[in-house]
């Protein structure tokens, strides 16, 4: 994620853009990175000021700025695909471009979603995967279709960049499932 402000004013100028962080004081120094680049906030998440950002955001894509939107949530789990930005495009009409970025080297934080930070002169990877439309019409069952495909995208995205937690995080998520269906 600290790489993104880098990679968007270099390759995307002179396109603006805005980042939903989180309410929370994590997020303010999330918020005060991202403008040291020029890239916007919109403070909110899915527990504090949800209803309120999604406007806020619906509003900057009418303007035509490009918005950037953690794909897991304030809570997780990690590596699932909340389905907030699958509802935003689709009330917007704005399709959904993913992006992963993998770090050669790194130093990983303690936090529920192991935070990456890059550590200096390690090599970045970034792929862009191509804009995918989330159709207005869609009802509660093909809506999460549409959400699992998208993850599973993002989640090919990374192990195609060589990142293989992804794919450490999905088998536990499998193995406890079916732990959890052969115990009933």
């Amino acid at each position: 994620m600290l790489v993104i402000p880098h990679f968007y004013r270099y390759r995307c100028n002179p396109r603006r853009a805005v980042c939903l962080t989180s309410p929370s004081k994590d997020g303010a120094i999330i918020a005060r990175v991202m403008a040291h680049f020029g890239i916007g906030n919109v403070r909110g998440s899915s527990s504090r000021r949800g209803s309120e950002a999604v406007r806020e955001l619906a509003d900057a894509l009418t303007s035509g700025l490009d918005v950037a939107i953690t794909p897991d949530g304030p809570r997780g789990p990690k590596y699932r695909l909340q389905p907030g930005a699958l509802r935003l495009a689709q009330i917007s009409g704005v399709p959904i471009t993913l992006v992963h970025i993998v770090y050669s080297r790194y130093w990983e934080l303690k936090s529920w979603d192991r935070f990456r930070i890059p550590k200096p002169f390690s090599r970045v990877t970034i792929i862009c995967d191509e804009p995918v439309a989330i159709p207005r019409e869609l009802d509660e069952a093909a809506f999460e279709a549409m959400r699992a495909k998208m993850e599973t995208r993002m989640v090919c995205m990374a192990e195609k960049a060589g990142d293989t937690i992804y794919q450490q995080e999905r088998d536990v998520r499998e193995n406890q499932k079916h732990e959890g269906e052969s115990e009933t």
